[in-house]
Formats: structure tokens, sequence, C-alpha cells
């Protein structure tokens, strides 16, 4: 029965380690476990190790988004962006005079068909923050700080 229970324990092990060795459908982000079974000992667990990859996709230093209205345009548009890094928004309209607004930082302008509006600023606070046309009321792009 020792026996049979060792061998159930280790195929177990064997086949979440093979899962997840495969590197098949893996992501950044992703734990892994890896481990071995000591069959001389019915004492001894599996030794675990987990190692959990989490890289902040987020540029280092200054970003700079460009969005022209109606081309490249979107709520489900994401930008990301480093907490305390300089951001920098360009915002083209080539259809119509429009009012942009960065929502969460207060700022928002103007601009006649076909102008851009610029807004350079920081974010300190994680989050995500839409930047919007006050016009249509429409969201262009999310900025995801992190």
């Amino acid at each position: 029965m020792r026996t049979l229970r060792h061998l159930g324990a280790t195929v177990a092990v064997a086949l979440s380690l093979g899962a997840c060795a495969s590197g098949e459908n893996t992501s950044p982000g992703d734990t892994f476990a890896t481990g071995h079974l000591n069959n001389g000992d019915r004492s001894t667990v599996p030794q675990v190790t987990y190692l959990t990859t989490s890289p902040d996709s987020a540029p280092v230093g200054p970003a700079q988004i460009d969005v022209k209205v109606g081309t490249d345009s979107s709520p489900s548009r994401v930008e990301k962006a480093r907490a305390g890094s300089p951001i920098q928004v360009n915002l083209t309209n080539p259809s119509a005079a429009d009012d942009y607004q960065v929502q969460g930082v207060g700022l928002e302008r103007k601009v006649a068909k076909n102008e851009t509006a610029t807004f350079n600023f920081t974010i300190n606070a994680p989050g995500k923050y839409a930047v919007v046309s006050k016009v249509t009321q429409a969201v262009l792009v999310v900025i995801e700080v992190s």
C-alpha cells in the first residue's frame, strides 16, 4: 500500500510539473511550480518553489501618446505609463473642433478642427485615467499608470 501511495504522489507531481514545464499557454505574471519527491523517505513531502514573474510593461521614462480621433481612438485602447514619469498626450480631430479632458488630472483644452491639443503632465497615483472628448462624450484612450 505504501508503494501505491508513493506511486500516486509521484505521478501527481510529475503531471503538474509536466503541465508547467511545457511552456505552452504561459504569459508574464503566471506562477509556476517546480519540485521533487524523495521516494526513500515516507515523511518527506514534495519540495515546491514558486516563481512569479510580473514585469512592469509600462515604459521607463516619458510616455508619448498620439491619438487621431476617429482613426486610432477607442475606449479599448490602453496605453501604459509609470507613476511619476512624464506623460505627453497629443490629440487631433481631423473632422471637427473638439474639447478634450484628461479625467482625474484636471486638464482640458478646446481646439479647432485639425488642430493638435498637447497635454504634458505627471501622474503619481496608480490607476486608469480616461482621455475623453467633452463634445461627443467618447473615451479616446485610457492611460493605465502603474
